[in-house]
């Protein structure tokens, strides 16, 4: 995935003094949701211990069955959940905007252009989901709501439910 170089720069303003997750909370959900797009764009097929302190338990226990299972197979996760697609990326502009929040969770829409080739593009819209047990907590992102409108965690607790060895 391309991202815009003035992004970049943001977000690694953003990042000065963090190291594995965030060295401080950081208040504003948006900025969580930037923040965590550029540092983890992959964070549905990575290990999941490297985002372990990022998120929420039912999503990382979803996406733990979803790694354990995917080890050079297919599993749940067939396409991006970012774009929904298997081909294409995201491209600027992107943005992140709050849109729903209150003390303990809080909803951002990530909107940004879908490319498929020079001309096949399209504005598209992600929803994630964050979570925090009190005001003084981080926020854990605990859903990604895909281009079509599905849950993440629902599409991976319902998969490996049905076809997957979970217990």
């Amino acid at each position: 995935m391309r991202i815009a170089k003035a992004f970049v720069v943001v977000v690694a303003v953003a990042m000065i003094g963090s190291n594995h997750g965030y060295a401080q909370c950081v208040s504003d959900p948006a900025d969580v949701a930037k923040i965590f797009y550029s540092q983890h764009p992959n964070f549905y097929y990575e290990d999941p211990k490297t985002v372990s302190d990022l998120i929420a338990p039912r999503l990382l226990a979803a996406l733990k069955l979803e790694y354990a299972c995917a080890q050079g197979d297919i599993c749940a996760i067939e396409a991006v959940p970012w774009t929904n697609a298997q081909d294409g990326d995201v491209s600027a502009p992107i943005t992140f905007k709050a849109s729903d929040q209150t003390v303990s969770h809080a909803v951002v829409d990530m909107r940004y252009t879908f490319v498929l080739s020079e001309s096949q593009r399209r504005p598209q819209r992600v929803q994630l989901k964050f979570e925090r047990s009190d005001a003084s907590a981080c926020w854990l992102l605990s859903d990604l709501v895909e281009p079509d409108g599905n849950s993440l965690v629902t599409q991976l607790e319902k998969w490996h439910k049905e076809f997957g060895h979970a217990h």
